[in-house]
């Protein structure tokens, strides 16, 4: 079992952004940073592209905005990073590069994230003063890889989301035993795919159809209705449901049609839930109440996913990792306790109940199917 942490909650909680205007509200919301890319159409003249989403509608429009965002965050003490975050960068994408860099720096940026070795040898050498944090995509399954990444100038590294929580408290606990002095952090947020995206060149590559988009919106009003009624009931009878959309070309969000199973994150036991399609329509996997473990691993950051979202959505998002946060604070008894909380906060926050299949924990999962079970 795992060990029950020690109650002292300084997480910080990582934010989108893509709009001048969100800057404001999200601050008042509770973000404590803020990350985004700066969209340029000469990028797609190029052999490669700055970050992993650098579609316009995920993006500031212009190095003048991230200017205005930087100058909004700086009234309170907020850093922001520019997302550099693509796997590799092509020699012939350099010059490009650089002149992103440039005018980043000129902008005030706090740092960047980059998870391509020979850019953030070149970010170390023009800009020492500046911090660097690993992409996920960066892949740091392992104390060695993170030691790695750190003597190259690497000061905090973005986990896989994919480490169970018992790979987590190993880490955390080799990095002690090798006293390496590196910052965590962790996805908590829409996490929109349970598969391990550093490995994956299709990663943030999404068709735009309109009507797989209509689609992906009517299921997920579906899907809510039916927890609502009935929570053991709609995850009990899940897999019946997939299998009558999963013919559907249309309702892929991902251009990998493969299916995949994953094992047990609390005791690595071998334990597995429902094989899904890729693309599955659950948008907003969600990590949140594992961080009632997380800072017993060291984690001090919280990460939110989703560029592209709408504010509304992202000011909800900060309000409940928020929540949850101050949740910890009021040193809950238990797990069980935490968790039990945590499904109202999810409720008041978004109006509806916590979705079985978004949960990014199996662990988890099983507490809520037992739940229902004994008509919680």
């Amino acid at each position: 079992m795992l060990t029950e942490p020690p109650i002292c909650i300084t997480m910080k909680i990582t934010v989108p952004i893509n709009k001048v205007e969100e800057a404001g509200p999200l601050i008042e919301a509770g973000a404590d940073e803020f990350y985004c890319g700066v969209y340029r159409s000469d990028w797609f003249s190029t052999g490669g592209l700055p970050n992993v989403k650098p579609i316009s509608r995920a993006s500031l429009k212009s190095f003048d905005d991230l200017g205005r965002v930087v100058r909004t965050a700086d009234k309170h003490r907020i850093p922001v990073y520019l997302a550099l975050n693509a796997g590799y960068m092509f020699a012939n994408t350099y010059s490009l590069v650089k002149e992103d860099l440039e005018n980043a720096l000129n902008s005030g940026v706090s740092g960047f994230i980059v998870s391509d070795v020979s850019l953030i040898k070149e970010i170390r050498r023009k800009c020492p003063d500046k911090r660097i944090i690993l992409s996920t995509l960066g892949n740091c399954f392992n104390v060695e890889t993170v030691s790695f990444f750190n003597d190259l100038g690497v000061d905090r590294v973005v986990l896989p989301r994919d480490l169970s929580l018992r790979e987590l408290e190993r880490l955390y606990n080799e990095l002690k035993r090798k006293n390496l002095d590196v910052t965590l952090e962790f996805f908590v947020r829409n996490l929109v795919c349970r598969n391990v995206n550093g490995f994956c060149r299709y990663h943030a590559i999404l068709p735009q159809y309109k009507s797989r988009l209509l689609m992906n919106r009517i299921a997920r009003r579906l899907i809510h209705a039916l927890t609502a009624l009935s929570p053991y009931l709609f995850a009990k009878y899940l897999t019946f449901l997939r299998k009558r959309i999963d013919s559907s070309p249309l309702k892929r969000t991902c251009l990998l049609p493969y299916r995949a199973v994953f094992t047990s994150r609390s005791d690595n036991s071998g334990e597995t839930i429902n094989p899904f399609l890729i693309g599955e329509p659950y948008e907003q996997i969600c990590a949140a109440c594992g961080i009632f473990y997380f800072k017993k691993f060291g984690i001090e950051y919280l990460k939110i996913n989703g560029r592209w979202l709408p504010t509304e959505t992202k000011i909800s998002d900060v309000k409940f990792i928020a929540a949850l946060r101050d949740l910890l604070r009021g040193q809950p008894a238990s797990f069980d306790e935490f968790f039990s909380r945590a499904q109202e906060i999810h409720h008041k926050t978004y109006g509806v109940g916590c979705l079985p299949a978004e949960c990014h924990y199996p662990c988890f999962v099983k507490k809520r199917m037992e739940a229902g079970a004994n008509g919680a």
